[in-house]
């Protein structure tokens, strides 16, 4: 929301935010809210700002479908998407052994796994 060098506080600019959202008919959920303090990837040099009120301060987050750190990596994110397509793999094998016929497997695949494949482009902002 603004740098360290700025002359507002955390707190003034939070209120800011909330009366501009009560201003255009919006309600911030609170209990939804968290914060997360972007900084480099050097931890001994990153101090956060304190909490304000009931915001849940956090490391990562997830936002439309990626999850973000506070360091900007996307280990985090790669680590998610391999558990998923993981997963899914091993319902595919399940369902395989289960008897589930090669066009069933196929149907479930192209819903499931395909899926990932294709939203993946537009996730890292390399789609048009």
């Amino acid at each position: 929301m603004f740098l360290n060098s700025t002359a507002v506080s955390f707190a003034d600019e939070f209120k800011n935010i909330q009366e501009w959202a009560k201003q255009n008919r919006l309600k911030i959920n609170i209990s939804k809210t968290k914060e997360i303090t972007f900084h480099r990837p050097i931890p001994h040099k990153h101090h956060l700002p304190a909490p304000l009120l009931d915001i849940e301060q956090v490391s990562n987050c997830k936002l439309f479908g990626m999850i973000i750190s506070s360091s900007l990596s996307v280990r985090d994110h790669v680590d998610y998407i391999i558990k998923v397509y993981n997963q899914r793999l091993y319902l595919l094998n399940k369902l395989k052994h289960a008897g589930l016929d090669e066009q069933g497997l196929a149907t479930v695949y192209f819903r499931l796994l395909l899926y990932l494949v294709f939203r993946m482009p537009y996730q890292l902002g390399l789609g048009s």
